[in-house]
């Protein structure tokens, strides 16, 4: 068994693995994605400001995401699963609880990886923390905006999802062409 917990965001001291599309992928041609669970759901707003969209004259919230992820190996079932811990805020960064609303949601996403045994811990790892946020991503978005909605906050989007250094941003095309 192998564990590791890191801030997806590399905001605390314990940075990501970093992206690596040909570990992520030489995993993802063996893995299958067996579920993703919805493991907790918190919601806490300020009482002292004016959350209802009504209340804010139609300002919009914008929303700041950070994640946090743990991954587990099994080599005997095959089994790889991470837990991914989105905090969703309108404070800054790195405290999202101080802000006019935060919502936590935390997913588990597990899959079977064919051939685990000759994977590294490396590869099992990015892959886990990367794709397990990518895999549970759309839920983080849908439930945020029902947990918005349902509590009168109005739209709440968050963005789609944009791995660092997985797509160069248009800057960075531009300067290579």
């Amino acid at each position: 068994m192998s564990a590791e917990d890191v801030q997806i965001d590399g905001s605390e001291s314990k940075p990501p693995p970093p992206y690596n599309a040909k570990l992520i992928q030489g995993v993802s041609k063996q893995a299958t994605l067996l579920g993703i669970e919805l493991v907790g759901l918190f919601l806490s707003v300020d009482d002292d400001e004016p959350l209802r969209s009504e209340e804010r004259g139609g300002r919009e919230l914008e929303p700041v995401v950070s994640a946090t992820g743990t991954w587990d190996i099994d080599r005997e079932s095959g089994l790889l699963g991470t837990v991914i811990r989105f905090a969703v805020g309108t404070a800054p960064e790195p405290d999202p609880y101080t802000g006019e609303f935060f919502i936590g949601a935390e997913y588990r996403a597990t899959y079977r990886v064919a051939g685990i045994e000759d994977l590294s811990d490396e590869a099992l790892g990015c892959f886990a923390i990367w794709n397990g946020q990518f895999n549970t991503w759309p839920y983080l978005r849908e439930v945020t905006q029902n947990v918005a909605t349902r509590a009168g906050l109005g739209e709440v989007l968050i963005p789609l999802l944009r791995i660092p250094g997985a797509v160069p941003s248009t800057a960075e095309a531009a300067s290579e062409g």
